[in-house]
């Protein structure tokens, strides 16, 4: 689908923001200047570029799609300070980079330095993250609490946290029908599932393990149908590309489905 004007304007000016500071300090030593400005300016024209790689950075992933695509200034400027002097404040938010400057992008997470460094940011300042030393551990994954709390830290409005920790007490078609309304109110739309969901649709999960950004309204009848944005190359990824159309029995979608979050944009 063609970009409105507004949007092609925003992403436009965002990109030469970039161009006017491809020279200038680096607070990160192991980070190359020239390979994260082109990486931002890519994202900042495709923010379906935004990956998390091998991560446990789905959240992040999340956040930063919903922000790139909603205010590319923000997103540029936030990781530009980031880069240069370790801390940025985005929309009110004081991010800080903190101890993440004296580390490496980690080679085997197969993530880009733009990626690592916001991503990576985002994290150790939203929740239980603030306690984390190194984000190169499992513990670096998101809750859904951290989620909204990240958009409510970067100003979004009437943010909704519907989501459900376990088989036993866990979302159902009326959440995910609240899901959709929501999308077509032009809310950014987060869906917490487990990875089975696009692996193994047959069996039942016991607990969530991932975050999507829903993508199109949903479908609901014997069968769910429905568009989601998700990245990253680990083995919660099915093997087709990630702008990914889900056609499943009702039954085998709310199997793997446990709630959302949801943000308003200002």
């Amino acid at each position: 689908m063609p970009k409105s004007p507004e949007t092609q304007q925003k992403r436009g000016d965002a990109y030469l923001y970039v161009m006017e500071h491809l020279a200038g300090p680096v607070a990160f030593p192991n980070i190359n200047r020239d390979d994260f400005c082109k990486e931002l300016m890519d994202r900042i024209k495709h923010p379906n570029l935004i990956n998390q790689g091998d991560t446990e950075f789905c959240g992040p992933a999340a956040v930063l799609h919903a922000l790139a695509k909603d205010d590319p200034m923000a997103y540029a400027t936030m990781a530009l300070k980031l880069l240069e002097t370790g801390k940025a404040t985005v929309r009110g938010w004081t991010v800080d980079a903190g101890a993440l400057k004296t580390q490496s992008v980690p080679k085997d997470m197969k993530i880009g330095c733009c990626d690592w460094v916001t991503m990576a940011s985002i994290r150790t300042n939203v929740g239980f993250g603030q306690a984390l030393t190194s984000v190169t551990t499992l513990a670096s994954g998101t809750l859904p609490f951290e989620i909204a709390a990240s958009f409510k830290n970067l100003g979004y409005k009437n943010i909704l946290n519907e989501t459900y920790s376990t088989v036993f007490w866990k979302a159902d078609d009326k959440n995910l029908a609240m899901a959709s309304g929501l999308w077509k109110k032009k809310y950014r739309v987060v869906l917490c599932v487990n990875d089975n969901l696009f692996h193994a649709p047959d069996t039942t999960s016991l607990k969530p393990n991932h975050f999507c950004t829903l993508k199109s309204e949903v479908e609901i009848g014997e069968k769910v149908k429905c568009r989601v944005w998700q990245w990253g190359l680990s083995k919660k990824e099915p093997a087709a590309a990630p702008n990914l159309l889900l056609d499943l029995k009702k039954d085998q979608f709310i199997k793997h489905y446990f709630g959302f979050v949801a943000a308003g944009d200002l």
